[in-house]
């Protein structure tokens, strides 16, 4: 979802700071947001750099409003009607809102939508409601007071529930009626006063759809700040009549569809989308949990952020992951017999780390070459903690999901690729063995320099070697021990 962007870091607390050049400045105007494209075609929003105060105008500084923090680049909101970025600038323009919604990188329009959550309660809290007197911010947190009376105003955030009603192996899709958006949707709705979340889906379902439900079950939840809402998910069953009375104020159409009639959603954007794909991929009631394999990873490496290489030499490889026949598969390659390094090895797509690259990056693009496959393909779920390689370099690995894939691969680097069900390795342990390295100096050695000399007691290290035995090959080395690792973290 919008949210998911590790291993990028969200920071909101509010700790404001001077701007720097490479910061980012949201504009807003109309329901519309100020944006351009690099040139790879990514969205791309205005630096503290690109700023242009009119001579004799306000500094830019006095007109910027500290928002968050993505990883260390601070973010923030320019005041309304101000000249630092004209519409007509070179590269930029307003755009709709809904482009942050099928735009890339994932984080910066989460960053944006964010923003735009912070932009309205900005715009809408300009006066006291209990007063009328001017409100003016908190420098200690992020608030509004009213210096007359004292009124306190935090920034508003909406509870809303998105409904998956099913009927055994059917869930209930529908699509608005009278708004921009006609794509799937599910049965969704506010909380009202004085209810719960479990007793807004009876009263949401029922007034849509006129139809009873039972055994409620929360999934998830998203921040959505197009509306300045949490979106909370819960999944429940048809109780009784299936007959659907729909509410066409509300509704274009609702339906029963079934499991093998989804299509693909682009469930990397909404809760909704998210939802229906996590149906999809169910492969009996009661599997709910277990079938997320990605929702799962991102929950366990949550707030994880690995190190950066401080190495002349490192390594990032990518564990992917692809969903085959209702459960999830690793996917391994074999190198090509002619490469002069471990030739016929079995390891996962991955490469050297090159220069100005950051360790996901690199596995992003090993992984494209060595699979013919696009980027856009490959969804980063979570970094994990690097393993050293047989040179001694650090290898960063990193879990994913690879979308759409046809058991392509550039035949000069691999020979084949293969996949494990990730339940092969549930019911299968390894075979773990010991090794021991020896320390040998070589013949210019300063034994003189060291108590004892040549009798010094060098430590012999002890090193585990894992061996996976499985039906396609023997799985062992850095390979093993990353996928050890991940499957203990899993």
């Amino acid at each position: 979802m919008i949210q998911d962007i590790m291993p990028k870091r969200f920071y909101n607390q509010y700790c404001p700071k001077d701007p720097e050049p490479r910061d980012t400045v949201f504009f807003f105007r109309e329901g519309k947001i100020l944006a351009g494209t690099d040139e790879h075609g990514f969205i791309r929003f205005p630096e503290v750099k690109d700023l242009h105060p009119e001579e004799g105008g306000e500094p830019a500084d006095r007109l910027l409003r500290y928002l968050f923090r993505i990883d260390e680049r601070a973010c923030y909101l320019c005041e309304p009607d101000s000249d630092l970025m004209a519409e007509e600038a070179e590269g930029w323009q307003y755009h709709p809102l809904r482009l942050l919604r099928k735009s890339k990188p994932k984080e910066a329009c989460f960053a944006a939508m964010t923003a735009w959550h912070l932009y309205v309660w900005y715009r809408d809290n300009r006066c006291c409601g209990r007063c009328g007197k001017a409100l003016v911010h908190d420098p200690g947190e992020r608030l509004l007071v009213c210096p007359s009376c004292g009124n306190h105003v935090y920034p508003r955030i909406s509870p809303a529930v998105i409904v998956g009603v099913t009927d055994q192996d059917r869930i209930l899709m529908t699509r608005y009626a009278g708004r921009e958006h006609k794509g799937n949707a599910l049965i969704a709705g506010f909380c009202e006063i004085g209810e719960t979340a479990e007793e807004t889906v009876r009263r949401e379902v029922m007034e849509e759809v006129g139809l009873k439900v039972k055994n409620i079950r929360y999934y998830k939840s998203q921040p959505w700040g197009f509306a300045g809402d949490l979106l909370m998910g819960y999944y429940c069953e048809v109780d009784g009549d299936r007959s659907v009375r729909l509410d066409e104020d509300e509704l274009e159409s609702a339906r029963w569809v079934s499991r093998s009639e989804i299509g693909d959603e682009p469930a990397h954007v909404s809760l909704t989308a998210d939802m229906i794909m996590h149906f999809k991929r169910e492969v009996s009631a009661g599997q709910t949990e277990a079938a997320d394999i990605p929702a799962h990873i991102r929950g366990t490496w949550y707030g994880h952020t690995p190190g950066i290489p401080d190495s002349r030499e490192a390594y990032a490889v990518v564990i992917p992951l692809i969903e085959r026949e209702g459960e999830y598969h690793i996917l391994f390659e074999q190198r090509a017999a002619g490469l002069s390094r471990q030739p016929g090895e079995v390891c996962f797509p991955g490469g050297r780390i090159e220069t100005g690259e950051s360790p996901e990056e690199a596995g992003l693009r090993e992984t494209a070459e060595e699979l013919l496959v696009d980027t856009d393909q490959i969804e980063i779920l979570s970094a994990l903690d690097a393993q050293m390689g047989p040179s001694g370099a650090p290898v960063w690995p990193f879990a994913a999901v690879l979308h759409e894939y046809r058991d392509t691969f550039s035949e000069d680097e691999v020979a084949r690729v293969f996949t494990i069900p990730l339940s092969w390795f549930g019911e299968n342990s390894p075979r773990r063995c010991k090794t021991e390295l020896v320390t040998r100096p070589g013949e210019d050695f300063p034994y003189e320099l060291i108590p004892g000399g040549r009798e010094y007691p060098f430590r012999r290290k002890k090193q585990e070697v894992i061996f996976y035995e499985t039906p396609e090959a023997v799985i062992w080395g850095v390979t093993a021990k990353i996928t050890d690792e991940f499957l203990k973290k899993l």
